[in-house]
């Protein structure tokens, strides 16, 4: 709350308490605030909603303001409550763009040191702090400071400094300049393509297709080679029995192919195993058990 001292009695008054000090105090031609020692005359005083810090007023030419980065260096946030003074301080200067009725008490609302943000309780600390017994003139004050408000938060959203260079600003900067759409531009000055990500999961999709299709190939291969693996064995114990069936106990190779074809039936006939030859050749070349006689 703002103090001032009357210049010509040199007593303390209130804020609220100038006008009616003035109307009775012949010799009061200014008042002078107690923190900043600034001098106002006439109506000038109404002005004055805040005032300089403790520190600053008792450290004098010492004061060098907060530091930055340390506890003290961060501007300190104000509170609801404070703000919410701030306005009715605004509203009391600015008290003549008020209402005429309610002009003299949006003024004397400055006086009080902590006056309620809460309509209920705003009604209810008008009702008796300042007399004030109608309900539409209570309602009248409050929308007063309610407009005073917004007018206020509107001045502060439009002062605000502009938000730092951030990587979404730097896309939206690329975006209207003359950059390539779709591209941004970086601190080094390197263009990056938007659809980067995407062109990356292709890639990746891309490459685990052909791991999969490699390791069918591969898995293919091993069950070729165990079919004709299990093939050989069939053909090299059929021969075995062939054999072993003959009077003689051994057959040429023609004769062999012969007798292997009938044991094994349409299963070794030639529309199922094309290549039925060259497996019982083979079968027979790499079999322990069997030696072959003649030419076939």
């Amino acid at each position: 709350m703002v103090f001032f001292v009357c210049e010509g009695c040199n007593e303390s008054l209130k804020k609220n308490q100038v006008d009616k000090h003035a109307s009775f105090c012949s010799a009061c031609w200014a008042v002078t605030c107690v923190d900043c020692n600034v001098t106002f005359e006439g109506d000038d005083y109404r002005q004055h909603t805040s005032c300089i810090s403790e520190a600053q007023k008792y450290e004098g030419a010492l004061y060098r303001g907060p530091k930055k980065g340390g506890e003290t260096g961060s501007k300190k946030k104000k509170g609801p409550q404070e703000i919410w003074m701030e306005v009715v301080e605004q509203a009391a200067a600015e008290s003549q763009q008020a209402p005429a009725n309610i002009r003299s008490m949006i003024s004397n609302l400055s006086g009080f040191g902590n006056v309620p943000r809460n309509q209920n309780k705003f009604c209810n600390f008008v009702k008796n702090s300042l007399r004030v017994r109608s309900e539409p003139m209570i309602k009248q004050i409050w929308e007063f400071l309610q407009q005073r408000q917004t007018a206020a938060v509107a001045a502060s959203a439009a002062a605000a400094p502009p938000p730092p260079n951030t990587p979404s600003a730097a896309m939206e900067a690329a975006g209207t300049g003359a950059n390539k759409p779709g591209s941004v531009t970086t601190s080094k000055g390197a263009e990056l393509d938007k659809s980067g990500k995407k062109r990356k999961r292709d890639e990746a999709k891309e490459e685990e297709k052909e791991e999969r299709g490699a390791e069918e190939k591969r898995r293919s291969k091993k069950s070729s080679e165990a079919d004709q693996q299990t093939l050989a064995i069939d053909w090299e114990r059929a021969a075995v029995k062939c054999i072993k069936k003959a009077p003689t106990k051994s057959l040429s190779a023609k004769e062999l192919r012969k007798a292997v074809y009938r044991f094994l039936g349409k299963a070794a006939s030639a529309g199922a195993v094309p290549n039925r030859k060259a497996l019982l050749k083979t079968a027979i070349s790499q079999s322990k058990k069997l030696s072959t006689e003649g030419k076939g």
